[in-house]
């Protein structure tokens, strides 16, 4: 059976609690997406993911932790709002890098816990089918969020792709 490493870069405080709770959700939810992949996940909790002013400057982290700590994918969750021309960022993903951020008040406070879970173990599954040249799409259909959409991201970043709540309601706040 194949072990993937999966860096965990969160901010301190709820990020970081809501990361340890979940974890064993987590597992069990990669292990029916993969079943023939154990997955090693290492939390970092580190304050750039609760204070970068830019996304980019949380993936570029993500990457560099990465490559430092040799695992094959890293994730960045924030509680801090993200926000792509009016509409709240879920996600920021980079294929090229293996990386992606999460940004917690995009899914809401009802049922953080399962769409926290759901959501990351997607942008896992994502980021293992990418590196292993399987065409799939990031669609986080499990998420009781309607309306997710995948846009360009508008500014010079690191990333491939930007997941935005296409909602009026909740993204132009």
């Amino acid at each position: 059976m194949k072990t993937i490493n999966i860096g965990l870069i969160v901010a301190p405080g709820m990020p970081e609690k809501l990361t340890n709770k979940c974890l064993d959700a987590l597992q069990q939810h990669i292990k029916s997406l993969l079943p023939n992949i154990d997955c090693n996940f290492e939390i970092e909790g580190d304050s750039v993911t609760g204070s970068a002013e830019y996304v980019h400057e949380c993936i570029d982290y993500a990457y560099r932790r990465k490559n430092e700590n040799n695992w094959d994918f890293s994730v960045c969750v924030t509680d801090l709002p993200s926000f792509s021309n009016s509409k709240a960022v879920l996600s920021d993903v980079s294929t090229t890098n293996q990386t992606a951020l999460i940004s917690l008040p995009s899914l809401g406070i009802y049922r953080l816990k399962h769409k926290f879970v759901n959501a990351l173990s997607e942008i896992i599954y994502y980021l293992y089918s990418i590196s292993n040249n399987a065409s799939v799409e990031l669609k986080f259909s499990n998420l009781s969020i309607s309306n997710i959409k995948q846009v360009e991201p508008n500014d010079h970043n690191s990333t491939d792709e930007r997941f935005v709540l296409n909602s009026t309601i909740i993204g132009g706040i």
